[in-house]
């Protein structure tokens, strides 16, 4: 995979991220895999979980930071993304985040939030 293809991939899982963080949920459900998609609204069914997840997070100060690349083969990407509090320390260990490219698009496939 060229440099062109690695930074569209963490281009999709940064706006994933920014926008759970925003609150932002149609451009969150835009960065999600199509069949995800199709599961319908975050209120209920199985987004809810990440879609809440996600939100807990954002309501305790919590952002994501681009930490390394796991891999980006073929149609299947893994990037890791570090949690930072408000106050700038590391949450945790880094948490994965799959993608899986759709066309000509990256979308995520599996967060960990």
């Amino acid at each position: 995979m060229g440099e062109a293809e690695e930074e569209r991939a963490i281009e999709v899982a940064e706006l994933h991220y920014a926008s759970i963080i925003r609150g932002e949920e149609e451009a969150w459900i835009s960065t999600l895999k199509s069949d995800l998609r199709r599961v319908g609204d975050v209120k209920r069914g199985p987004l809810y979980f990440w879609w809440r997840a996600g939100r807990k997070m954002a309501e305790k100060g919590v952002t994501y930071r681009l930490q390394r690349i796991g891999y980006i083969q073929g149609r299947r990407a893994k990037l890791f993304f570090q949690r930072v509090t408000e106050d700038g320390r590391k949450l945790g260990l880094p948490v994965p985040i799959y993608l899986v490219k759709e066309g000509d698009e990256w979308k995520v496939d599996q967060p960990t939030y």
